[in-house]
This record gives C-alpha cells, sequence and structure tokens, in this order.
C-alpha cells in the first residue's frame, strides 16, 4: 500500500489541475473490477467450428501427455513424418498438428496411410549422415556428400 501511495503521489505530483490527480481509493476501485488481459486468453473457447471436410479421412487414436485419449479425424492425403512426429490436417478447423508416434495408440494404421518413404520401416539416416544434412540445413550450405545422402533420404 505505501509503494501504491507514493507511485500515485509522484504521478499527481507531474499533473497540475485537479482534475486530473489521481485518487487512491478510486483507482484501487477500478484495477479490482477489471481482469487482466491474460486471464481472458486462458479462457476455453468452446466448440471448435470450421468447414474443413476431409476427402480421403482417417481416425488417429492420440493419447496425450497428461494421459487423456483423443481421437483426430484427419485428412489422409496430409500425413507427413518428421523424425518422431506425425504432422497431419485435422477436422473440423483444417489445422495442421504434430503427434508424437509414440503417443499414437493406433499407429499401424497411421503408418499405412504414410507415403512409403515415411513408414517406420522405410530406410533412416544414420547418426553421421543426420550431421550432415543437419549441419547444411542450418548453414544453407551443400557438398557432394550432402546431395547423396539427400537423393538418398529425400523426405529427412
Amino acid at each position: 500500500m505505501g509503494f501504491l501511495n507514493s507511485l500515485l503521489d509522484l504521478i499527481n505530483s507531474i499533473f497540475r489541475s485537479k482534475e486530473e490527480r489521481i485518487d487512491v481509493a478510486s483507482y484501487q476501485q477500478s484495477t479490482a473490477q477489471t481482469p487482466p488481459a491474460s486471464a481472458a486468453k486462458l479462457q476455453p473457447s468452446g466448440k471448435l467450428t470450421g468447414q474443413f471436410h476431409p476427402s480421403k479421412p482417417i481416425q488417429i487414436r492420440y493419447r496425450n501427455f497428461q494421459g487423456i485419449e483423443k481421437t483426430f479425424t484427419a485428412e489422409g492425403a496430409t500425413l507427413r513424418r518428421k523424425k518422431n512426429h506425425i504432422i497431419v490436417q485435422v477436422a473440423p478447423t483444417g489445422s495442421k498438428i504434430s503427434l508424437s508416434r509414440d503417443r499414437i495408440q493406433n499407429r499401424t494404421e497411421v503408418d499405412e496411410a504414410l507415403p512409403k518413404g515415411m513408414r517406420s520401416d522405410a530406410p533412416w539416416p544414420s547418426a553421421r549422415e543426420r550431421q550432415v544434412l543437419n549441419y547444411h540445413k542450418k548453414y544453407g550450405t551443400t557438398s557432394a556428400l550432402y546431395e547423396r545422402i539427400r537423393a538418398k533420404y529425400p523426405d529427412w
């Protein structure tokens, strides 16, 4: 309370007219009635809506990090594997989400819907090959070895 009073005294000393001065009690009332801006962001928006309808639907059963099981209706044509994650466009919003492959409950069905080069049984770069791929990706450079590895793993 002491800090607030001294701060308001400082503000009041800057203003010249009495109409512009701030009363401590009225200031505390006004701030107590308005919720913080971050509280509005935390409120759930309700049921998701959208106009996206998958032409090649696939059901993905997923258990999130909290242990809650969810079922997503996704567009099978948009399934992509990126390392240990599946990226897919889901209904009803049409937004793309990333799902950890370890938490997908029906992984075999999802794996069959992936393109051949992205399936679990597809060859994956070795540690040395990943090092070369990641280096050139990070620095935007290229080399003969990098081009050979990229030809071998085009979806990496």
